[in-house]
């Protein structure tokens, strides 16, 4: 927000900031979200995957993505994400991450009925 010095009036001033990273910053970003994944930390894995999704849709980074939602148990997210991405329907490996996204809600919903 600013004055206007002429009329004494406050302006609101609307900046747009396009977010523009280069490769190799989405590169190290990917391997950031890899060395989590390694270490086990799967929820710091699916924070730096969600911001290296918002700059590249990018099919690689989105499995990437869904990989880690699915090692920290978010299966309704991760098929969520999978199937919102039309590449389910092409890349095997998209398909069966789905599928078992599917069948462990499956067996959760399953289990929760008989307790």
């Amino acid at each position: 927000m600013r004055l206007d010095s002429v009329s004494g009036e406050k302006t609101v001033v609307i900046l747009e900031i396009r977010g523009t990273m280069r490769e190799e910053e989405i590169e190290k970003l990917r391997g950031v979200v890899k060395d989590c994944v390694s270490k086990h930390l799967y929820s710091s894995a699916i924070f730096f995957a969600d911001k290296v999704i918002a700059f590249t849709n990018d099919p690689v980074n989105i499995y990437i993505y869904a990989q880690a939602l699915y090692l920290d148990y978010h299966y309704c997210r991760a098929y969520h994400l999978l199937n919102s991405s039309q590449n389910v329907l092409q890349d095997l490996q998209f398909r069966y991450l789905a599928a078992k996204c599917l069948w462990l809600v499956g067996v959760i919903f399953v289990d929760y009925l008989t307790i």
